[in-house]
């Protein structure tokens, strides 16, 4: 059974960093572009916000008894099989955990416009996460 008090936890955590990221989508476009410590503190907060997403769906699978997953992109196909998020939502978890991959592996080749146009199109999907891992709390 999912452990609510660490789950809310977690998506207390990720609120605030989705809080943080939906402010620097505010800032208008060439001015996030040309300031390093806006866009350092976007690609931080992506990491972390994504890592808290993987980290709740890792927990949810333990705690349900569901199939190991391969890597953590599998971790939003286990979800999705389970009926935790809907499979159009996996595809986006799934492009969101490359992302991240990208960023923490390949941090010198991520564009910057990239990470603007995540904060412009992606926060939403992050957010539909974070609804999904609530409700599944509030049914137990």
């Amino acid at each position: 059974m999912v452990n609510p008090q660490k789950v809310t936890s977690m998506l207390e955590n990720l609120r605030g960093y989705l809080d943080n990221l939906r402010e620097h989508a505010t800032v208008p476009r060439s001015t996030f572009l040309n300031d390093r410590k806006s866009l350092d503190s976007a690609k931080y907060n992506f990491v972390v916000a994504i890592e808290c997403c993987i980290d709740i769906g890792n927990h949810i699978i333990a705690s349900e008894g569901l199939r190991l997953p391969e890597d953590y992109r599998d971790v939003a196909q286990v979800l999705a099989e389970a009926g935790v998020i809907s499979q159009d939502l996996a595809e986006r978890f799934k492009s969101m955990i490359s992302f991240r991959n990208r960023l923490v592996h390949m941090y010198w080749q991520v564009d910057d416009e990239l990470v603007r146009d995540y904060l412009e199109n992606n926060l939403g999907d992050i957010g539909k996460l974070a609804q999904a891992f609530a409700r599944l709390v509030e049914s137990q």
